[in-house]
């Protein structure tokens, strides 16, 4: 048994049915094996189907011989008129060719041998089988434009790398000299300030003002000369 709300499918517990199981009054029923999904029981009950399979009124239908599946419409659609079976559209994706057309297999394409008077989208046949032999003018045809064509491709992918590793060497050298550029215009900057800063510093210290004393002189005293009255040598009479 499941939790409340959760649904038993295929031994295991789901909160809903999962692809390929549809709900019915039992639980989670398995979709008929000819469904990928379905709504009930039954092959007539499908709403898709398997890869290469295509839905029709509720029948997965499997596509006819002379049919191909196309995966993104998911129909079975009609094989080109030469084509009495095919892999795909268009006239070079045959299998086996309607009569009296004979498969060419270089190109997957159905045409008729070649004639005297017919020389052109033709095959070369074998004498004892009747079969293309891999080496027929239309094939040559196809394959030498598919070649011309991958080299066409080939070329303009080589341009473009050709282009892109020029590109990516460019880079590198531009960053490089954006990187010079502005490393020289900051040490440029730095070098200006600091002339400026000096500059400024130098003017400031110059001229400064000198203290100036004067000094006034007098006249040298004399020691004062005492006499006693004994030194006096002469007096006025």
């Amino acid at each position: 048994s499941c939790p409340l709300g959760w649904q038993l499918a295929g031994g295991e517990c789901h909160p809903e049915c999962p692809e390929g199981f549809f709900m019915s009054s039992f639980g989670c029923q398995k979709c008929h094996h000819y469904c990928r999904t379905c709504k009930g029981e039954g092959p007539l009950e499908c709403t898709s189907c398997p890869p290469h399979y295509m839905l029709d009124g509720g029948l997965c239908m499997e596509c006819l011989s002379s049919q191909y599946y196309d995966p993104p419409t998911q129909l079975c659609k009609p094989c080109n008129a030469a084509c009495r079976s095919c892999s795909g559209p268009g006239p070079f994706s045959c299998t086996a060719c309607t009569y009296p057309l004979h498969l060419d297999t270089l190109n997957n394409q159905c045409v008729p041998c070649c004639t005297q008077t017919n020389t052109h989208d033709c095959c070369s046949c074998d004498k004892d089988t009747g079969e293309c032999h891999n080496s027929s003018p239309a094939g040559k045809r196809r394959i030498t434009s598919e070649q011309a064509e991958r080299a066409n491709a080939d070329e303009i992918e080589a341009q473009r790398l050709q282009a892109a590793q020029r590109f990516s060497a460019f880079v590198p050298i531009t960053a490089v000299a954006v990187s010079v550029c502005v490393a020289g215009v900051i040490v440029f900057t730095l070098v200006f300030v600091i002339l400026q800063l000096r500059s400024q510093q130098s003017q400031r210290r110059g001229y400064s003002k000198v203290p100036v004393h004067r000094y006034t002189s007098s006249p040298p005293e004399l020691p004062s000369e005492s006499l006693s009255d004994d030194e006096v040598l002469f007096t006025k009479t």
